[in-house]
């Protein structure tokens, strides 16, 4: 079997890249239009709950990083050839600048790996589904009684 060019292989790349995007869009406005937030489990479209869909993006989002990165890498020559540019006596000074900035850059990437989590004080839980902790609110399980007759 021969092996795709490197421009078959590029196209084929950048079509599966826009149908990730394509579907990180799809799946980013139904769950702020047709699942919006606080619907939790009680909604579901296609079978896949707000929280279902949540996952689905997310991990479309992680395909979209990983073919970003494949292409980045594909056209990495070229990218070096114009961060240097054409003048002979400001290539080195421009080459530093941009080893600089590809690290600034992916340090800002690798930020939530690094950076720890904290609980939040008072124990945090005051999001959209939040109802004050009190116990005399029907939860979607309990029945709704009337209360002092």
């Amino acid at each position: 079997m021969k092996w795709p060019t490197k421009s078959v292989f590029n196209f084929l790349i950048e079509c599966v890249s826009l149908l990730v995007l394509m579907g990180m869009i799809a799946t980013g406005l139904a769950m702020k239009f047709t699942l919006p937030p606080g619907s939790g489990l009680r909604t579901v479209q296609w079978g896949l709950s707000r929280h279902e869909w949540g996952d689905v993006h997310f991990w479309l989002a992680v395909a979209l990083v990983c073919l970003i990165a494949l292409h980045l890498l594909m056209h990495w020559r070229w990218i070096w050839t114009m961060a240097l540019g054409q003048n002979p006596r400001l290539r080195r000074a421009r080459g530093i600048v941009f080893i600089i900035l590809t690290l600034i850059i992916l340090a800002m990437a690798a930020l939530p790996w690094i950076v720890p989590v904290e609980s939040a004080p008072g124990g945090g839980g005051r999001g959209r589904g939040y109802h004050g902790g009190r116990a005399d609110r029907p939860t979607l399980t309990q029945p709704r009684t009337t209360q002092g007759k």
